[in-house]
């Protein structure tokens, strides 16, 4: 049907209201925006917009779309946000209490590969009975 490469140029019409202020925002010509833009309109086998004087304006499809694509790329802007959220673990402290068997036998490798994941996230483990640990938790 379409690709989302011809969805993102042609959403970009529909917010700027022109094909030449697409294509600035886009920095791409006008003539690759009218391309994509009729791409996606011979794929779906219908005008998403009226070509006017004053501008395009959506046809009752193109505003269809339109209402997908504003969500489409609401979801892919707050993907990429929770991506760089993820990636923002660059540096910080991580502080982990642990009792003594995991603490000894089973943190170190696990707190070793988290600092070559992580080299600049400062880690501290501290080792205890778990009652003492648990009273550290409730008193943070």
């Amino acid at each position: 049907m379409s690709n989302f490469h011809q969805l993102q140029i042609s959403h970009a019409v529909a917010i700027h209201g022109s094909f030449s202020k697409a294509a600035v925002a886009l920095s791409i010509s006008q003539p690759a925006v009218s391309i994509q833009v009729r791409g996606l309109e011979d794929a779906i086998g219908s005008p998403l917009l009226h070509r006017t004087r004053r501008g395009p304006i959506l046809t009752d499809i193109g505003a269809t779309m339109f209402s997908y694509t504003r969500r489409i790329f609401a979801l892919a802007d707050e993907m990429e946000e929770a991506v760089r959220e993820i990636e923002g673990l660059r540096s910080g402290r991580l502080t982990i209490g642990s009792s003594t068997t995991p603490g000894e036998y089973i943190l170190p490798f696990v707190i070793g590969e988290f600092q070559k994941r992580y080299p600049d996230i400062e880690v501290s483990l501290s080792i205890s009975n778990t009652e003492a640990i648990l009273e550290r938790i409730r008193y943070r």
